[in-house]
């Protein structure tokens, strides 16, 4: 009990600290542009440097959700049938960019051309980006990262192998657990909670897979394999076809959104955003407002948070859908409750989607033009 409460008080040590030095680059920078102190050079800079803090905090909160959930048993899977290679591909082409910043290089190797699995690919996902983002931390510059993917009989194996730091001997048992950091010093080189790994060992246990680590110690590098069940899955491999999905238009112009929030500066920032793409923009506080200004006119698309005064967002969405005039408006979800339970709510309640904040505009306005098409046929 001593040792799991000294491992706790170092994890919120730690939290504060993750919490607070993003915060704090970007407090400074914010002041410096506030304050039109930046060249045009300086202020791309400064822009980048929040961008990415805001990814940073963004990844941390959902880690910490993640864990809240794993320990009050609230993580249900959503299984579908999907191209594991093409997964793999994927996660690799988003952080490729990443890798090369630091001068890594990352290569895949996989014995078939194609495999249908069925698990639940976000979840899939979220394990093999959290192996590749742990292999690029602790990858020194000009180093490798190999991912492999290997169909065998009954197994299908997944390994993220790098020629990093590595990991002690003495660590590797613990390499998995809650609240554990091979450094929690005050002076350690990499940042982060340490729960990544925990995340992993548990979803992946929950496709009935195993996850292992090796390393021959620091400075060897690390591999970690992930080992899933076909059996039952319904994986088989694909040969005589891929499958390919169309990237749709992302162009939103001259489409009348309804934008329900009743933060002003979340409304306002989304309302900028859209109407430099050409969207036409009706603003509303509240789900009561909103109703009021579709009595008014019918906008092409809705986009409304979900916790707001007077009226929230599934109460407004009911609404919406119960009336004959309305219930065909396409309306998407932009919350901050972002769990697998609370997206099923939403949807069952009546959106069409349901996208977590912080927003990824690209995604938003892929999003957008696919509920408009769908809502057309």
């Amino acid at each position: 009990a001593v040792s799991a409460n000294k491992a706790k008080d170092e994890f919120l040590a730690v939290l504060s600290h993750e919490l607070r030095t993003p915060l704090n680059a970007m407090y400074g920078w914010v002041r410096m542009l506030s304050g039109g102190q930046l060249d045009e050079k300086a202020t791309k800079r400064a822009i980048e440097v929040i961008e990415r803090n805001i990814q940073l905090q963004t990844k941390l909160i959902e880690d910490i959700l993640d864990v809240s959930r794993i320990i009050s048993g609230k993580i249900k899977l959503e299984p579908r049938n999907f191209d594991f290679v093409a997964l793999i591909n994927s996660i690799v082409e988003s952080n490729r960019p990443t890798a090369l910043m630091k001068g890594i290089e990352i290569e895949t190797h996989f014995n078939v051309e194609t495999l249908q699995y069925h698990g639940d690919s976000e979840r899939l996902q979220q394990v093999l980006i959290n192996l590749l983002n742990n292999a690029v931390k602790f990858t020194p510059g000009n180093g490798k990262i190999t991912i492999a993917l290997e169909k065998k009989s009954d197994v299908v194996e997944v390994s993220v192998i790098d020629n990093g730091i590595g990991i002690k001997a003495a660590f590797l048992p613990q390499v998995f657990d809650r609240f554990k950091q091979a450094d929690g010093t005050t002076t350690r080189k990499h940042g982060g909670l340490g729960l990544g790994l925990a995340i992993v060992k548990y979803l992946t246990e929950l496709h009935d897979g195993t996850v292992s680590a090796h390393s021959d110690g620091e400075n060897q590098g690390a591999a970690f394999k992930i080992i899933l069940p076909t059996e039952n899955k319904i994986a088989r491999e694909i040969t005589d076809f891929a499958i390919h999905i169309s990237n749709p238009s992302l162009q939103i112009q001259n489409i009348r959104v309804l934008l329900v929030e009743d933060d002003v500066d979340a409304r306002e920032m989304l309302r900028v955003v859209l109407e430099a793409e050409g969207a036409v923009i009706l603003n509303a506080n509240t789900g009561l407002e909103a109703l009021k200004k579709l009595n008014e006119e019918t906008p092409d698309i809705i986009l409304s948070d979900i916790g707001m005064p007077e009226m929230d967002g599934l109460d407004f969405i009911k609404s919406v859908r119960l009336d004959k005039q309305l219930k065909k408006i396409p309306a998407i979800a932009l919350t901050a409750y972002a769990s697998v339970e609370d997206r099923k709510r939403i949807l069952e309640t009546g959106f069409d989607d349901c996208l977590a904040k912080p927003v990824d505009f690209e995604k938003l306005k892929n999003t957008m033009n696919r509920v408009i098409r769908k809502s057309k046929v």
